[in-house]
């Protein structure tokens, strides 16, 4: 199963849509590359899918909130050197930001 909160799609499911759309000429990436992607960027960012059962027997998918905060908080300060760092190149080339 591959998606998001109630959008989950079997892979037999995934292939389907995918013919069908390549019909039409709109490529899909196929199901191991999007796999492959997810996996990477799960590890990339250390986000590892825990799971558990619930009270009603269902499976439930959570993500540690101190791991996101941290991935933004290190996100929001790389954007903020990024942006000191255009500034002085564009002060270094007497160029304005238009705003």
């Amino acid at each position: 199963m591959m998606g998001y909160l109630h959008n989950l799609m079997s892979k037999v499911t995934f292939l389907q849509l995918r013919v069908i759309l390549r019909v039409r000429n709109l490529p899909l990436p196929y199901w191991d590359t999007l796999k492959r992607a997810r996996e990477r960027i799960q590890e990339d960012y250390g986000m590892k899918t825990q799971v558990s059962t619930s009270v009603w027997d269902n499976k439930c998918f959570t993500l540690n909130l101190r791991r996101i905060l941290a991935n933004v908080s290190q996100f929001s300060t790389n954007i903020g050197a990024l942006v000191v760092d255009l500034e002085a190149l564009l002060d270094s080339r007497n160029c304005q930001i238009p705003m």
